[in-house]
């Protein structure tokens, strides 16, 4: 039975991808980086005076602690477990060239989504202050280039890192449709076409 269960999750996860549509673009426009990591996603968002700071959110125990291997990895998906936000601020232009020479880990895609300046200050300042209420439990992990703290939403399959990515995207009025439970992201812009770097 544990078996059947598996290898139906296993069908379940393969099958899940998202399509991005931005909006179009807005008179006060600000990019941000959707970046593919493989199996998870983090949001990069810019703010006016150039800087750029990067988000994740993800199991506490595994992205915040490095409590690594299988079966931490199926406790984190088949029930709720502690979660956590990753924050890191990055010294770089705000560019896909930029962000891959500012970010310390591997990178499979870089999606450049020009969405509203006001939108993207919005969910930063949310954001900022969910990371500054566990400030005081803060943890930098290199393995994934952030500083993670508690955060007060439980992860598990149903609210993992790139189904947190994919509503922060919605947030911004990027549209997303589909289930990004992997980190499998295809983006076009709006009408036709899409930005990949």
């Amino acid at each position: 039975m544990t078996r059947l269960l598996l290898a139906a999750l296993a069908v379940l996860l393969s099958g899940c991808a998202a399509l991005v549509v931005p909006p179009e673009p807005p008179p006060e426009a600000r990019p941000v980086f959707l970046l593919d990591h493989g199996r998870h996603a983090t949001l990069v968002l810019s703010h006016p005076d150039g800087g750029l700071v990067r988000y994740a959110y993800g199991d506490l125990a595994y992205y915040g602690h490095n409590r690594v291997g299988l079966w931490r990895a199926l406790a984190a998906v088949a029930w709720p477990t502690p979660g956590g936000l990753g924050r890191r601020e990055l010294e770089a232009p705000a560019s896909p060239a930029g962000v891959r020479q500012a970010v310390a880990v591997p990178i499979e895609a870089v999606h450049v989504l020009v969405v509203a300046a006001d939108r993207a200050a919005a969910l930063g300042a949310r954001l900022d202050a969910r990371f500054a209420r566990g400030y005081p439990q803060r943890r930098f992990n290199p393995w994934y280039d952030l500083v993670f703290v508690p955060d007060p939403a439980p992860y598990w399959l149903g609210n993992n890192s790139n189904l947190r990515v994919a509503a922060w995207l919605e947030a911004l009025g990027v549209e997303v449709r589909g289930g990004p439970l992997w980190s499998r992201w295809t983006v076009r812009a709006p009408g036709r076409g899409g930005r990949t770097e």
